[in-house]
């Protein structure tokens, strides 16, 4: 059965008693499914919220594969308690914890917030979930090696894995994991798109065309590194200009935003490397330059003088001039 449209449309016009209910999915009969996201006493752009976690839910379910291109019944009341302007808690979704950890999961995966009023019985479930999955790959891993042991060899045993079996069975990419990310940026603004958003979910793209794609379990601390001295060094932009420091500053400040979001989320298993220090800064060129001087400034040079060029970039250009009374930082503009 194909999946069927989400009617990317407008909200319609109110009924005869003043709700407006859209169209989104089929139910499992092949009826078209409506909800009443609101009335007239409902704004614009909370009808327009609630449509769009509906819609994306949708979407979000019929991407599991073939069998989910209509309405599942638990995914069916979430989306009726969305449309009703409820909030999606945890503790209307059972008391199992596995089961519990694995639905907020699922629901945050699609960018539907879930609001957690037990963190015990989540971080239970998350925990739970995790040996059970980590006991089966560890087993496939086991038995897989024996088979190319017997294959090939001694030499199996040279190979370089993780110490952690999951992070090799992460399937996702990097480029996967900004695009989930950036869901998740908008999930925030409850579906709306602000000017924040939009200037976040820019500097993503601008990672993701600056970076090659590669599987998350690459994502090691060389690779941060690099990416890191990339935007450290104010690559240039398209019209042949380094880019400013502020927008370089900007763009790293969100990457580890997404780094740490996607070492604390349980839809990716990818952990922070140790070392991947969030603090990295831009240095502006004149605090570069006062440093400088201050690291200098007991030095006795006695009465000779030397001058000492820097060469921090196209403009200004600055002059650290080292003379018998110490340390002067000048200014020069280029000609």
């Amino acid at each position: 059965m194909d999946r069927p449209k989400t009617n990317e449309h407008s909200l319609p016009k109110p009924d005869n008693r003043g709700r407006v209910r859209p169209y989104v999915g089929v139910l499992p009969d092949g009826t078209r499914a409506r909800f009443a996201v609101g009335d007239r006493r409902t704004s614009q752009v909370e009808m327009e919220r609630r449509l769009s976690l509906i819609r994306a839910l949708y979407e979000g379910q019929c991407s599991q594969g073939p069998g989910h291109s209509s309405w599942l019944n638990w995914t069916h009341k979430v989306a009726q308690k969305i449309a009703a302007g409820q909030e999606i808690v945890d503790g209307c979704i059972g008391c199992d914890p596995a089961h519990t950890a694995g639905v907020v999961s699922q629901l945050r995966s699609w960018g539907i917030p879930v609001a957690v009023t037990n963190p015990t019985v989540l971080s239970a479930g998350l925990a739970i979930t995790r040996d059970q999955i980590a006991s089966e790959v560890q087993r496939l891993v086991s038995a897989e090696l024996e088979k190319q042991r017997r294959d090939r060899g001694a030499i199996v045993d040279a190979a370089q894995l993780p110490a952690d079996a999951l992070v090799m069975a992460e399937t996702a990419t990097l480029h996967e994991a900004i695009e989930a990310f950036k869901k998740h940026r908008q999930a925030i603004d409850g579906g709306n798109t602000t000017t924040w958003t939009k200037k976040t979910l820019k500097q993503l793209s601008y990672i993701e065309e600056a970076h090659e794609d590669c599987p998350l379990w690459q994502l090691d601390l060389p690779k941060i590194q690099t990416m890191v001295a990339y935007w450290r060094n104010r690559p240039h932009t398209r019209k042949g200009k380094r880019c400013s420091w502020d927008h370089a500053h900007d763009i790293l400040k969100e990457m580890f935003r997404f780094l740490r979001w996607l070492d604390e989320t349980p839809n990716f298993k990818w952990a922070m490397p140790k070392g991947a220090c969030p603090f990295v800064v831009v240095a502006r060129k004149a605090f570069v330059a006062q440093v400088l001087a201050c690291l200098v400034s007991e030095i006795d040079y006695g009465q000779f003088m030397r001058a000492i060029h820097f060469d921090f970039g196209d403009d200004p250009n600055f002059l650290l001039w080292v003379a018998g009374g110490g340390l002067q930082v000048l200014r020069v503009n280029p000609e």
